[in-house]
């Protein structure tokens, strides 16, 4: 398995890894959710490709993408309470089914870890639904700890 950074010639394969992840997110929270077509979200994927701040690394296995993580440099300014905040952010993690428990997310998140650190920052967040439980266990055990919670109350 390769971990290398995504170009445009993997738009396809990752707009259809894109639509196992956000099948996920619709069937949790139908309500917030909705699936977005393969256009709409070749498109976004394209302005990730652009975007300075942002790169998505891909895992490929000889012809076929087997996964991806798009990593965000975040720099959130201080204000009155709260001191600047660094950090690369995961803003997008899929690993196809057929591939799941191979070691791509870990092999996805040592890159990620090697490319936050020549960024110059020591911190990798991410946010992760919290009835999604295998994405919960996998980031878990991949040493992420929770330190902040949203919670809501639908009326």
């Amino acid at each position: 398995m390769k971990i290398k950074q995504a170009d445009n010639q993997d738009i396809e394969q990752l707009a259809m890894l894109n639509a196992e992840v956000q099948a996920v997110h619709v069937n949790l929270f139908p309500s917030l959710f909705r699936e977005a077509s393969h256009e709409a979200m070749s498109k976004m994927l394209r302005q990730k490709l652009e975007d300075e701040s942002t790169i998505i690394l891909v895992a490929e296995d000889e012809t076929q993408l087997a996964g991806y993580m798009i990593l965000r440099k975040q720099i959130l300014p201080e204000f009155t309470l709260i001191n600047e905040r660094k950090c690369g952010y995961i803003d997008q993690v899929c690993v196809s089914e057929k591939y799941r428990k191979k070691g791509i997310f870990r092999s996805l998140l040592y890159e990620a870890k090697r490319v936050v650190s020549e960024w110059g920052i020591d911190r990798i967040e991410l946010d992760v639904w919290s009835d999604n439980q295998s994405a919960r266990d996998a980031f878990i055990r991949s040493g992420f700890r929770t330190y902040n919670e949203k919670m809501m109350l639908n009326l």
